[in-house]
């Protein structure tokens, strides 16, 4: 598939591109609920490259998960992200160990708020944003209410009124992002 944007031919890429690049293929793959194990790696992937260019150009981050989730969550949240990244990540430590991280629900849900962050983060690098971030953000707004702060919730009004409309059933979810990026050419129609 072609990339959104795309010219032809062989160009240079800087890193802030290959990390929007990264964050359109996780909103791919969780448009479509791909293995959320593979996924999970391009997230936390992207996640690092923000931190290790902002450290090297002396950014400071604001794209921190406090933020966005709220208190009761963040704990919660954080235990999840780490502890299956770093079972994958440390293979070489661990060859034999069996996978005791949060489960492929929750690890698909820690990759969508993650996602989220690496939004705000590629942006406080430089990246250029891509034409979808905006509205993934508001999808998950839409989709998990009850994780977002409401002064995120209260930065897009027209969030309300389609939430209190729209069915929360995770199928439903996944079809309205999987239309919404067929519409913007991020996903080939099927």
């Amino acid at each position: 598939m072609k990339i959104p944007g795309e010219t032809s031919g062989p160009r240079a890429m800087g890193k802030t591109e290959v990390i929007g690049l990264h964050i359109v293929s996780a909103i791919q793959l969780l448009a479509i609920d791909a293995n959320p194990f593979s996924t999970h790696l391009i997230v936390m992937a992207a996640e690092e490259m923000i931190r290790q260019v902002a450290t090297a150009r002396n950014v400071l981050l604001a794209a921190d998960y406090r933020i966005y989730i709220k208190d009761e969550y963040q704990n919660e949240y954080l235990n999840r992200m780490r502890k299956a990244y770093n079972w994958f990540k440390h293979a070489d430590r661990d060859a034999h160990s069996s996978y005791g991280g949060p489960t492929q629900s929750d690890l698909a849900r820690v990759n969508e708020m993650q996602t989220l962050l690496n939004i705000k983060g590629h942006g406080e690098i430089g990246g250029t944003a891509a034409p979808i971030f905006a509205d993934y953000a508001a999808f998950l707004a839409m989709k998990y209410p009850e994780y977002m702060k409401s002064d995120f919730l209260a930065g897009h009004p027209a969030l309300k009124a389609q939430r209190a409309s729209l069915s929360r059933e995770p199928e439903v979810m996944s079809l309205a992002l999987q239309r919404l990026l067929m519409n913007k050419g991020f996903l080939p129609r099927w």
